[in-house]
């Protein structure tokens, strides 16, 4: 699940599985500063009374000298304004547009290049392959379409992973793989912190559930159009998070794959409604299932709760906007973008030309 890190978790053994320290001071300096996202002095006091927040991990706020008016944009008694997210709505449409595109255009190629190899009976130029080779090639064709986009995004989430246990690239991750509308880091941290993990078990139970549903929305929606809603839901996971942050300042960083996985589960959900499924695991010790269904509307529940309530240990915002998601495109997307791309691939058929 996407974990927000609160910051009472510094002075903890068990914060060592999120954010070092060292890195969590470098975010907060650079974030707190920020001229968009100044905290009151109140703030910075409760701050270090409720969370027990070390007074050198923050610098004192900026105050607005006296006789100026306020900005022009309605601002939060912390200081964090509305007008923060305008650039990242822009950026998710943005990424969200090209996401789908790049989605079309992919599955416009792989039919292209399926028809040339049908027509030309084309052979493998590659020759002989070693056993190793053939013994790859043999077990990645045995995966389904969405199994095969899964082990991309696997490999991706692994491979940030890793760069994250490498101490002189902490500060480059906490920039570009933390989200957060008060750290001052740059749009493109909303992507990077879709394919971020700092837990080991936070990459395990995210990676296992992304795998585990894999198979049956690769189907359904095909590997193009999986990769382009998961793409898209990360990025409107991201904006649900950056909106709760800013209506309830936060200086608390976000990272995972949750909202994303979070709205493959809900078209699935949607896509298969009497489906049991079972928590993984247990259902072997304990023998349990539950609808589809059913875990949809708990999930939304729970997530709705968390976000009213303000539970910290999750980013219920970021879960909450990729479940919606999941559940518009399943009811009304798919038909509003992907059965409307003839229009689009008729034009990129004319920039690419007939095949030779």
């Amino acid at each position: 699940m996407s974990l927000s890190l609160s910051q009472n978790l510094l002075k903890t053994s068990y914060f060592s599985r999120f954010i070092p320290s060292r890195s969590y001071n470098l975010l907060f300096n650079n974030g707190v500063t920020s001229s968009r996202s100044k905290l009151c002095n109140r703030e910075h006091r409760c701050l270090q009374d409720v969370y027990s927040f070390p007074k050198r991990f923050l610098r004192q706020p900026r105050t607005r000298p006296s006789g100026l008016s306020p900005r022009p944009e309605v601002e939060s008694k912390y200081g964090i304004t509305s007008r923060l997210l305008i650039k990242p709505f822009g950026f998710t449409v943005m990424v969200s547009v090209v996401s789908f595109g790049g989605a079309m255009i992919w599955q416009y190629e792989s039919m292209r290049a399926e028809a040339l190899r049908a027509v030309n009976n084309a052979k493998s130029r590659f020759g002989k392959h070693s056993d190793l080779r053939q013994m790859f090639n043999a077990h990645w064709n045995s995966l389904s379409p969405g199994n095969k986009v899964a082990a991309g995004l696997i490999a991706l989430n692994v491979g940030v992973f890793l760069l994250w246990r490498i101490p002189a690239l902490e500060p480059f991750m906490v920039r570009f793989f933390c989200s957060n509308p008060a750290s001052g880091a740059p749009l493109w941290s909303m992507v990077g912190a879709t394919f971020s993990h700092y837990s080991f078990f936070h990459l395990a139970v995210n990676m296992y559930v992304l795998w585990s549903f894999s198979n049956i929305i690769g189907r359904v929606l095909g590997k193009e159009q999986f990769l382009g809603v998961y793409m898209t839901a990360g990025m409107v996971s991201s904006l649900f998070s950056y909106a709760a942050k800013t209506i309830r300042p936060s200086l608390i960083p976000s990272l995972g794959a949750s909202g994303a996985i979070m709205a493959i589960l809900g078209a699935t959900c949607i896509a298969f409604p009497d489906s049991r499924l079972s928590i993984a695991f247990i259902g072997d010790l304990v023998p349990h299932s539950f609808s589809a269904d059913s875990a949809m509307k708990f999930l939304i529940a729970f997530d709705t709760i968390g976000l009213l309530l303000g539970w910290k240990y999750f980013d219920h915002a970021a879960h909450l906007g990729g479940m919606l998601f999941g559940i518009w495109y399943m009811k009304y997307g798919n038909k509003i973008i992907w059965r409307k791309r003839e229009s689009f691939l008729r034009h990129w058929h004319e920039i690419r030309g007939k095949p030779r």
